[in-house]
């Protein structure tokens, strides 16, 4: 499905770092989607080369069943960002597609809007019990006072800013949240930095030979980037070996 996004929506994304797109995926592409990913879950479908499927550390241990409630689920506040080798951070853009209602209830994506002005901030590793590698969580932020959760209909999709705080709360439900998450990157892009971790990572080139074909108004905020970046996001992948 092709949609392009209205001048309205740019300038909310600018401004507040993220813009909730109604009913973009149509039903029968959410039946295929969903299917092919309880096929991976199951096994019953091959994996695409170099996917890495994993298993919440619970389930891993066979603390909780993989088809039974108890997961905690929880992700804290966080940015994409110190994730991502890629640079400067106005040309890369997440996006969250639901399968499935997506309530408070079950812990949908929770956001903090313009958050993605104040730059890039560190990171650490989770205090919880249980929980995933490599799920950190912003310092300092904890449940901050103006996050806003984000409830969605299967085929509404978010697209938000890499530099913008999120996180997902907990699911108390006996269901599921299932969603599809991608990041995208510009042709303008540039690697800053490497990790070893990389060579397990599949960086899958879509179009686009140039820039991108929009770009933020002239008078749009833009995100401040700390002079030590490129040392923080060094730090976070020495921590995590």
């Amino acid at each position: 499905m092709t949609r392009t996004l209205s001048q309205s929506e740019l300038r909310d994304y600018w401004r507040v770092g993220y813009v909730v797109v109604r009913e973009l995926i149509d039903a029968g592409t959410l039946k295929t989607l969903a299917e092919r990913l309880h096929g991976v879950i199951r096994g019953s479908v091959p994996t695409a080369k170099g996917m890495l499927v994993m298993r919440d550390v619970l389930i891993a241990k066979g603390v909780v069943k993989a088809q039974r409630p108890g997961v905690d689920g929880r992700h804290p506040l966080h940015q994409d960002l110190v994730y991502f080798p890629f640079r400067p951070a106005d040309r890369i853009v997440a996006s969250q597609t639901a399968l499935e209602p997506m309530r408070r209830e079950n812990g949908c994506l929770s956001i903090v809007p313009g958050s993605h002005e104040r730059g890039l901030i560190d990171h650490e590793n989770l205090p919880w019990q249980g929980a995933n590698a490599g799920y950190w969580g912003a310092v300092g932020v904890g449940a901050h006072p103006d996050r806003v959760h984000l409830e969605m209909e299967p085929g509404d999709t978010v697209f938000f800013h890499p530099v913008l705080l999120h996180g997902s709360g907990r699911n108390t439900t006996s269901g599921f949240r299932r969603a599809i998450s991608g990041h995208y990157a510009s042709t303008e892009c540039v690697r800053i930095w490497g990790d070893p971790d990389e060579a397990q990572r599949q960086f899958n080139p879509l179009r686009g030979i140039g820039p991108i074909e929009s770009e933020a108004p002239a008078d749009a905020p833009r995100p401040a980037t700390p002079a030590d970046e490129t040392q923080l996001i060094r730090s976070r992948s020495t921590r995590r070996a």
